[in-house]
């Protein structure tokens, strides 16, 4: 009967035994699932946080297209100033002096940028006036 209680309390031992390493393995998947759930968590937030970023530097960009062009155009209107007047300043080094039709060229290149540089300034102007703010 002794042997029979020793051979029980041994099986109920290894029972035992085979229980506790399940139990532990279950409670360290069941941690680690929830280090998964919670880095799940995290990225989704940076993956929101960037998605806000770079949204906002669209935007930012979008506004800046605008100013582009207008840098564009006040760039050609110069370059097209500044080509009449070595056109007039060559024309003077072979005649001596400037003709009519290189001052009306010089004065048509300077109305030219003059009118390109109230345009810009009447859309800043504009862009003030319908957003209430400057830009």
């Amino acid at each position: 009967m002794r042997e029979a209680l020793i051979a029980s309390n041994r099986q109920a031992g290894s029972y035992k035994g085979w229980v506790t390493r399940w139990k532990k393995k279950y409670e360290a998947s069941e941690l680690a699932k929830k280090k998964l759930e919670l880095d799940i968590a995290q990225h989704l937030a940076d993956k929101q946080e960037l998605g806000d970023q770079i949204r906002e530097i669209s935007e930012k960009f979008q506004g800046m297209g605008t100013t582009l062009a207008k840098l564009e155009a006040f760039e050609a209107a110069v370059d097209h100033l500044s080509e009449m007047k070595s056109v007039a300043d060559e024309q003077q080094r072979a005649t001596g002096y400037w003709s009519a039709n290189a001052m009306t060229d010089l004065s048509r290149a300077v109305d030219t940028f003059l009118e390109t540089v109230d345009e810009i300034l009447q859309e800043d102007l504009n862009e003030v006036d319908s957003d209430g703010r400057e830009v």
